[in-house]
């Protein structure tokens, strides 16, 4: 089981002028499964302190992806860009913590007003036991 705990951003794009923007959120996913935190409306500094529990499939291969998301009003959703973890990564360490840069589409960093726009993670790996092994990439 992987643990996602999505804390709050920084450096982000600057929206002061943009009435549209409702707020930002993230979008985590882990195989097939997704999920997704609530729309934090402080545009400078979001912040969710949200956890989830994700079910790790193969975690020689699994990649945990986190996007972060504009939420303009009107119900339009713009993608800023993702985060993106192995789960490998995690288990061979079972915590990581820390400010993740941010990646456009194109892998290129997403600059913000004032350095690379960043979103701090927190993650924790937990083997599943046997009842668990059924649920793989469940919701």
């Amino acid at each position: 089981t992987l643990q996602v705990t999505i804390e709050r951003a920084r450096h982000l794009l600057d929206t002061c002028d943009d009435t549209e923007i409702e707020g930002y959120y993230c979008r985590v996913q882990l195989c097939d499964a997704k999920v997704t935190t609530q729309v934090a409306n402080d545009l400078d500094v979001p912040k969710w302190a949200e956890t989830f529990e994700m079910s790790v499939t193969d975690p020689d291969s699994d990649l945990v992806t986190v996007s972060l998301c504009r939420s303009l009003v009107g119900g339009e959703d713009v993608a800023v860009g993702h985060v993106a973890v192995p789960a490998q990564r995690v288990r061979t360490t079972t915590t990581e913590e820390g400010w993740y840069e941010v990646r456009a589409s194109d892998g290129c960093l997403v600059i913000g007003t004032t350095d690379k726009a960043s979103l701090l993670i927190r993650f924790r790996y937990s083997e599943m036991n046997g009842a668990d092994a059924a649920t793989h990439c469940s919701t």
